[in-house]
């Protein structure tokens, strides 16, 4: 494993603005935030224990948590290539993710607790992750637009994350019939190096959005009342 990189990732939760107006305000920001990749769509099958403990830290404002999920690019059902089994490790204010590539596989209606055990089985994972996540089951599904800004700089990423869906996810009989969207929310990311902290705070304050808390795990779960 290589060493973790932590960095800050500061989140604005936007009410009442389109992604197009968000977009206006990024590019004539001072920094000169230039789009980097084409939006794409991002899916996420998160882990957790069978008693959502890692849902919980969150709650709890603990210092340190953990998420656990399966992320992909793309379409949500089908073939998935090149998914990604990512580990985020939040240490109070900072944060940093360790990556595993996985086999690809089928995910589509009927998708169940052995398909996830077969997939992890399947790929390339220490002996040691294995165990770990055998305590684990499948807990939420999501998904969202995700567009990307680089500063002029190369210093600050600026993620825009709208058209958010969340689809409830058992160990058998999964139909994903059961959906729920948060259609008056738009997530704002800056995400910087620890070494640049002192250079952020004019970044920041020249976004006029709220500074807040979020989870998307979190929302998820409380919209589906899991």
């Amino acid at each position: 494993m290589n060493e973790r990189t932590y960095r800050f990732e500061r989140k604005f939760l936007v009410s009442g603005l389109r992604r197009h107006e968000i977009q206006a305000i990024i590019r004539l920001h001072p920094a000169l935030f230039s789009e980097i990749y084409q939006p794409r769509y991002v899916h996420n099958i998160y882990l957790d224990t069978l008693e959502f403990d890692n849902y919980e830290d969150n709650m709890a404002g603990i210092g340190r948590r953990l998420k656990v999920r399966i992320r992909w690019y793309g379409s949500l059902f089908g073939e998935i290539s090149q998914p990604t089994l990512e580990l985020k490790i939040k240490d109070d204010l900072v944060g940093t993710k360790v990556s595993y590539p996985l086999q690809s596989f089928f995910f589509e209606p009927g998708f169940n607790i052995k398909d996830l055990r077969a997939l992890l089985q399947a790929s390339d994972l220490s002996d040691i992750l294995r165990i770990q996540l055998d305590s684990l089951q499948a807990s939420l599904v999501n998904s969202y637009l995700r567009s990307y800004y680089l500063s002029a700089d190369g210093k600050f990423r600026v993620t825009v994350d709208d058209k958010m869906t969340f689809h409830r996810i058992q160990p058998f009989n999964n139909r994903f019939t059961h959906r729920v969207e948060d259609v008056e929310n738009i997530v704002v990311e800056l995400k910087y190096a620890q070494c640049d902290d002192d250079l952020a705070r004019p970044i920041a304050s020249r976004f006029p959005f709220r500074l807040t808390k979020n989870s998307k795990y979190a929302t998820g779960l409380q919209m589906l009342h899991v």
